[in-house]
């Protein structure tokens, strides 16, 4: 199956997810209770929409736990930068429907090792392969860094291979509502 088909499939899978509330507790307690999420020290995490993996309630944890937390901005060439935002802070939709915060007059935040990044992708493979929404800015801005990559995805949604191209990178680690699997040891 190509990437569109497999795309178009995994958004129609993912809108009929049974049980999502509870699913979603699921991922967000193995996440936020992994070492993954203990030692970050900063988050850059997107404001996740209706039929993905609730990514607001993971952001108001990291918040009371004292985590600097930072939301991509899609900008010219897939060029994509981070802003730190603060706990309440009005995000407003940019032209793709995406909370993202007014960057006027700030400047985007640079990650290091002490950074997670969460990944979003559709569907994952067991090699941590991933299709997205098809934009790339997560593989221009993942190919420029050191630093840590998890992606959140309902068991259901990983599949045994994807194709990939050579600018395609994976993460490290996928959580799901059932298993942390890891692909950097």
């Amino acid at each position: 199956m190509n990437k569109t088909e497999l795309r178009k499939q995994a958004l129609s899978l993912r809108r009929n997810i049974e049980d999502k509330s509870k699913k979603d507790t699921f991922i967000f307690e193995r996440f936020t209770s992994s070492d993954l999420y203990k030692n970050a020290g900063t988050l850059f995490i997107y404001c996740s929409t209706k039929s993905e993996i609730d990514t607001d309630r993971i952001t108001e944890k990291a918040f009371s736990d004292g985590k600097r937390i930072c939301i991509p901005v899609c900008g010219e060439g897939r060029k994509m930068s981070f802003y730190e935002i603060k706990r309440n802070e009005a995000l407003h939709p940019d032209p793709m429907g995406i909370r993202i915060p007014d960057i006027s007059g700030r400047s985007p935040v640079d990650a290091d090792e002490k950074t997670l990044v969460v990944t979003p992708g559709l569907v994952f493979d067991f090699h941590g392969n991933r299709i997205g929404y098809g934009g790339g800015y997560y593989d221009v801005f993942l190919s420029s860094g050191n630093y840590s990559t998890v992606g959140l995805c309902y068991d259901e949604l990983l599949c045994e291979h994807i194709e990939t191209e050579p600018n395609d990178l994976p993460v490290q680690y996928i959580i799901t509502d059932k298993r942390l699997i890891s692909f950097s040891e």
